[in-house]
């Protein structure tokens, strides 16, 4: 059974900081729409409901963006480039980037 063939579970935001110490989150250029929503959540909004496919439609509200000069592009040179390299085979990041455009609609 592939990944097409069942109902895709929507992750709560709040969620996925569960656990993860504050020193952990990504700072920086690492910090991008995910990272600020999930900040903004734990600290201002405490909205434990948003899931993880509104997270466009919550920045949005709160006005959450990330800086021109932060953001993340598929040609970025990359502080850890041996990563990029490990996961980036046949074009993998591509992909995901093609994936989630056809199934969200915008990429943040």
């Amino acid at each position: 059974m592939g990944a097409d063939a069942v109902d895709p579970f929507d992750y709560p935001i709040y969620a996925l900081a569960d656990g993860v110490h504050q020193d952990r989150h990504p700072t920086g250029k690492g910090a991008q729409l995910l990272t600020r929503v999930i900040k903004h959540i734990l600290h201002v909004s405490y909205d434990r409901k948003v899931k993880l496919s509104e997270i466009h439609d919550y920045a949005e509200a709160w006005n959450i963006t990330v800086p021109d000069a932060d953001r993340l592009q598929v040609d970025i040179e990359a502080e850890d480039a041996d990563a990029i390299q490990r996961y980036d085979r046949k074009g993998t990041v591509e992909n995901i980037h093609a994936y989630y455009s056809l199934r969200f609609g915008r990429m943040g």
